[in-house]
């Protein structure tokens, strides 16, 4: 008996710390509560349009470099850049701009290494539909894993 509840609590455990994410085609993918979290305020974020919320969503380097630095700041245009992809119905790369996105719709995940994962996305905007990719960088800031998105850099 004594061993059918050790059964329990460490099923219990494992069922707490994680959750399935579907994709648009009804796929599963099983990852963290705390990634789940990220991702869940990644969508409210560009599909309201917070662009502070938004850039408190970024890999603290990747901002640093490419919206501090590179583009001086210019946060409209960092994140217009930032959304680009191809088109769906075409191969053309094309940019929504931040305040056209309507919804965001998740696809799939996939880790990289102990430290990233790959995240696709369907962006809907009123004109068309685009597909992107970003990579979601792992970091330990004072014990606790801190999620950071990474898009296109140049």
């Amino acid at each position: 008996m004594k061993c059918l509840y050790f059964i329990f609590a460490v099923t219990l455990i494992f069922s707490c710390s994680s959750v399935q994410k579907v994709g648009i085609k009804g796929e599963k993918y099983k990852i963290s509560k705390e990634l789940n979290q990220f991702l869940l305020d990644f969508e409210s974020a560009a599909r309201n349009h917070k662009k502070g919320a938004m850039l408190n969503l970024l890999d603290k380097d990747y901002k640093k470099e490419q919206h501090d630095e590179m583009l001086e700041g210019r946060t409209n245009q960092f994140l217009n850049e930032f959304f680009a992809g191809y088109l769906i119905s075409e191969s053309k790369f094309k940019s929504p701009g931040f305040e056209s996105i309507i919804s965001l719709n998740f696809v799939s995940i996939k880790q990289i290494d102990e430290n990233s994962f790959d995240v696709s996305y369907i962006i809907k905007s009123k004109d068309f539909e685009l597909v992107r990719e970003w990579e979601i960088i792992i970091r330990n800031v004072n014990g606790k894993q801190v999620y950071g998105l990474v898009g296109a850099f140049g």
